[in-house]
């Protein structure tokens, strides 16, 4: 019951903080056609319970806004974001700007190349292989026919960065905090129920031992009667005995809301999600409850999107004062 009383706050927070509609810099007076859109997303984090050694410390508790603006183009095979962190968005050189764009590729293989500030740091290879499978870098992920030549056609083809970030937003592998952003609610996504991925094989870094040290996991994927994923499980056998690091579960599903609780065990930390997706908006919010091993602290905190407004552009923004102007522009 608590949960549901939870999720109907977090409704109610959500229709205060409906998404403005789309502005131009002058609504007024006829102009070209501006093909590029930008966005601004802003989300809240907010502590609100602190235990250290089981006790209750308000003096630790934290709250923060997280500014972010996305340029995109009509294609959406080029990605500008801006991310602020907690700082304000008008203070010039508060922000970090990340570039997603593709590299060259072939009829079966393609480069995703991550740019921060102008410098190459980062980038995802992607490969379809024969029987439905995806390889992303050294990870491999088994799809079911329909969705992989979905997958085939928009990466290969049309280029679609967001198709890409839906398929890795459960973050099953190790990909960095940057590509990550691109799941954050930019646009409203249909889900398609009939896409599965079927099961995946994934290596992420040993914190514990030397740089090329790497753990292999096996994730395995279920699905409801109505074809939503009810479960993922990433896994391996340690000494004859099952190690889970990441779970996910559905715990409720109906026309407004889908729930999920998802645990994530590190060495130094446990983490326990709910995640409330409203299907109409496509939103997420989150409570989430963390654990510090090493200093005994436990944080529960709500993340949840406070504002998200579109800008169309007349060009694909890469100087962050352009950004600022048409913020302030009224």
């Amino acid at each position: 019951m608590k949960k549901y009383l939870f999720a109907l706050f977090i409704l109610l927070i959500f229709m205060s903080c409906i998404n403005e509609k789309p502005d131009t810099l002058d609504d007024k007076i006829p102009s070209a056609p501006k093909p590029y859109t930008m966005i601004l997303i802003q989300e809240l984090y907010k502590d609100i319970q602190v235990k250290v050694d089981d006790k209750i410390n308000k003096g630790k508790l934290e709250i923060s806004k997280i500014s972010l603006v996305g340029v995109f183009n009509q294609k959406g095979d080029s990605i500008q974001i801006f991310n602020y962190l907690n700082n304000n968005i008008l203070k010039d050189g508060s922000e970090q700007k990340i570039l997603f764009t593709w590299g060259k590729g072939s009829n079966s293989q393609q480069k995703l190349l991550i740019f921060v500030e102008d410098n190459l740091t980062d980038s995802i290879n992607i490969s379809f292989i024969d029987k439905n499978i995806v390889k992303i870098n050294d990870d491999t992920y088994q799809l079911n026919e329909l969705y992989y030549n979905y997958l085939k056609k928009n990466i290969v083809d049309d280029h679609s960065i967001k198709d890409l970030s839906i398929l890795l937003k459960d973050q099953l592998g190790d990909y960095s905090d940057d590509f990550m952003l691109l799941n954050k609610n930019w646009f409203p996504n249909k889900e398609n129920l009939d896409f599965k991925i079927l099961s995946a094989k994934v290596k992420t870094h040993d914190m514990n031992r030397p740089d090329d040290s790497f753990d292999n996991w096996d994730v395995s994927f279920e699905y409801a009667q109505n074809h939503r994923l009810s479960h993922i499980k990433r896994a391996r056998l340690n000494k004859n005995k099952e190690e889970i690091t990441l779970e996910k579960s559905l715990k409720h599903d109906d026309p407004n809301y889908v729930l999920y609780e998802l645990t994530t065990n590190t060495d130094k930390s446990d983490c326990t999600d709910l995640i409330y997706h409203y299907k109409k908006t496509q939103q997420d919010s989150i409570k989430r409850k963390a654990l510090q091993i090493g200093l005994n602290q436990e944080t529960t905190s709500l993340i949840y999107q406070i504002k998200r407004k579109e800008y169309k552009v007349a060009n694909f923004i890469s100087d962050p004062s352009e950004i600022k102007k048409i913020i302030l522009h009224k």
